[in-house]
């Protein structure tokens, strides 16, 4: 026998059961909300950007941020939210308080035990064009995992799992993926696109206002670059084989004064331990540190606050070119890995109608090259071709550009 395994077992099961007799035992208000994301490591995306207006929205909600970290729940103090850590004893009060318990795409981004019997809103991390296929429930129809999923109330968790998420078409492939109830589905935007349609950036820390203000003040053409995670962890830098490549890219960056910020998918981070973890990310951000014309950002960077920094973008499936759409600039596709790409992971059936219409795809470095130099030397050239295309496409994908307006229904927050 395994001790170790033996042991870690029981000690899951003992403390689930601890949290059932306590989810029995406190009851929940309304008037609390627990909120959290990026496996607790970073205070960001659509979960900060939900909590941030929701405090301005109804200042009367006690909104509580939860992560382990110590630096990113000092960033939701200095932000205005209390933060504990989530086995705290007032995190854990908060946890089996809180009659919602909403973050960025598991709940266990706040805790794995303090959200039995709540309520829960998954705001997730985006629109995807690639399939989320590989992580669908595996279901067993046997007595025993029935009775299992009785026991722990998982069956009645069901009917209180939310998805808020813009785009209609998804509805049921999203529902299906995340095994929640059809209805349970709200259209509305996700919260942290609402900085991108806020010329006012009234939700920004002093970093990040610091942050937009250098890249403002170079004086260069921004060109973002922000890659998807690949379950493979064999990145590419737009698909360049060499340094000579990067040495070519900076070489035309530096020819039409501007600049590229790049940030690989978080998934590249070691920090989260995932399956996609980038082996390649390391060697790649050394080469980019010796190009003056390319700035790589940091693990902790909210993406959606600088995008609308870019006067274009580059990617690949990444649902940041969805939201980008909100933006109508233009867009370059590099998905340079595109069959293989396609067969390990798989794209959803609407990605073909967007590759043809959000912007040239370009399945090389040497072409993307030519296109990127096409566009720095004639930017009008994207307007005459794909602005109305992108205007269709942005329609598509947003059904509702509101939030949290859509939100407050479900949510009936303290007035």
């Amino acid at each position: 026998m395994n001790w170790t395994t033996f042991f870690t077992f029981l000690g899951y099961h003992w403390r689930y059961h601890a949290a059932l007799i306590a989810s029995w035992l406190i009851p929940r208000s309304k008037k609390i909300w627990v909120v959290g994301g990026s496996k607790g490591l970073r205070f960001a995306d659509n979960a900060r950007h939900f909590a941030l207006q929701a405090r301005r929205n109804w200042p009367k909600q006690t909104i509580i941020w939860i992560s382990p970290s110590a630096e990113v729940r000092a960033q939701a103090i200095e932000a205005g939210i209390m933060s504990f850590h989530p086995t705290s004893m007032k995190g854990l009060w908060y946890g089996f308080r809180a009659d919602w318990h909403i973050f960025d795409v598991s709940f266990t981004d706040i805790h794995r035990f303090s959200g039995i019997g709540a309520k829960w809103l998954n705001l997730w991390h985006g629109v995807p064009l690639k399939s989320l296929d590989n992580i669908k429930p595996w279901q067993s129809k046997d007595i025993q995992s029935r009775l299992h999923d009785w026991w722990y109330r998982k069956n009645s968790q069901h009917h209180k799992k939310y998805l808020a998420y813009p785009t209609q078409a998804h509805f049921e492939y999203m529902s299906m993926v995340l095994e929640l109830p059809l209805e349970n589905v709200v259209a509305a935007n996700l919260p942290r696109n609402q900085q991108l349609l806020d010329a006012a950036c009234p939700y920004l820390s002093s970093e990040e206002l610091q942050l937009r203000q250098q890249l403002k003040q170079t004086g260069k053409t921004l060109i973002g670059y922000f890659p998807t995670w690949r379950d493979t962890g064999m990145d590419k830098f737009m698909g360049a084989a060499s340094t000579e490549d990067i040495n070519a890219l900076n070489a035309l960056l530096e020819k039409y004064n501007a600049l590229l910020i790049t940030k690989w998918h978080s998934c590249s981070y070691v920090e989260y331990q995932h399956r996609g973890v980038s082996q390649t990310a390391a060697e790649i951000n050394q080469t980019l540190a010796q190009s003056s014309h390319i700035m790589a950002l940091s693990f902790l960077c909210d993406l959606n606050t600088v995008l609308d920094c870019c006067s274009m973008l580059i990617s690949d499936y990444s649902g940041v070119l969805i939201d980008y759409l909100l933006l109508q600039r233009p867009i370059i596709q590099i998905p340079y890995d595109q069959e293989e790409y396609k067969n390990f992971t798989g794209v959803l059936p609407d990605y073909e109608q967007f590759s043809t219409e959000a912007g040239p795809l370009t399945k090389s470095f040497s072409q993307l090259l030519n296109q990127l130099e096409s566009y720095l030397s004639h930017s009008d050239d994207w307007e005459k071709e794909y602005k109305l295309r992108q205007e269709k496409l942005a329609n598509y994908y947003f059904s509702t550009k509101e939030s949290m307006t859509k939100l407050e229904h479900l949510l009936q927050p303290v007035q």
